[in-house]
């Protein structure tokens, strides 16, 4: 690994640059591999793609700036710390395990006991607890409800909340136009000026009709 005074990223040959805190750095790469891939790296490989492929929709929401802000002063960036905090929830084809996403990072106290009941008129009925949230100012953090259907894992969806705030320590989200198929609910606070949120919970509401 070097340093250079001269700003680069990317590749040139078989150097790498890179910039980090203290400057631009490089180092130097095959340029060519004489060994095939190992089934173990091919695996790791297609379990990076089917994350990636995730990602790419998260672009396609306002999920994205929740994972800006959480980057902000660290060397990652938001692709990168998504990748490090949920790569191991994919596997080589999907999303394998929804429960354990971190579908939204960030500093904000967390819902405490999330729980979800799915109500007659195809509604779902969230409840939580505020008892570790110390700061008044906190109250008024704004509750935002994403959500996941199987059959549509890489659809994320955001629900209307009816405003809903820490405070209500409830709120009612629809599910309108799902069929009432199974879902995975992703809730989590916004802070009243947009820049700072807090790690999503998971809660998951069974097929309608099921257990």
């Amino acid at each position: 690994m070097g340093k250079t005074s001269i700003d680069l990223r990317g590749r040139c040959g078989n150097l790498v640059f890179y910039r980090t805190k203290t400057g631009t750095r490089f180092r130097s790469v095959p340029l060519k591999s004489n060994f095939p891939d190992t089934p173990a790296q091919q695996a790791v490989r297609k379990r990076l793609q089917s994350a990636l492929r995730f990602y790419q929709r998260l672009k396609e929401t306002p999920l994205l700036e929740a994972w800006r802000v959480a980057a902000e002063g660290t060397t990652a960036n938001r692709y990168t710390l998504f990748i490090k905090s949920n790569i191991d929830v994919f596997n080589e084809q999907t999303l394998a395990d929804p429960a354990a996403l971190q579908l939204v990072q960030g500093t904000l106290p967390r819902l405490n006991c999330l729980e979800a009941e799915r109500l007659e008129d195809g509604g779902v009925l969230l409840t939580w607890d505020n008892s570790l949230c110390e700061e008044h100012t906190a109250l008024d953090d704004r509750l935002c409800v994403a959500a996941l259907f199987e059959g549509r894992l890489y659809t994320p969806r955001l629900l209307e909340t009816d405003g809903a705030r820490r405070r209500d320590r409830r709120a009612r989200v629809s599910l309108a136009g799902t069929e009432g198929g199974e879902a995975h609910l992703y809730a989590f606070f916004m802070a009243p000026d947009g820049n700072a949120y807090s790690t999503s919970c998971y809660a998951h509401v069974a097929e309608e009709g099921g257990l």
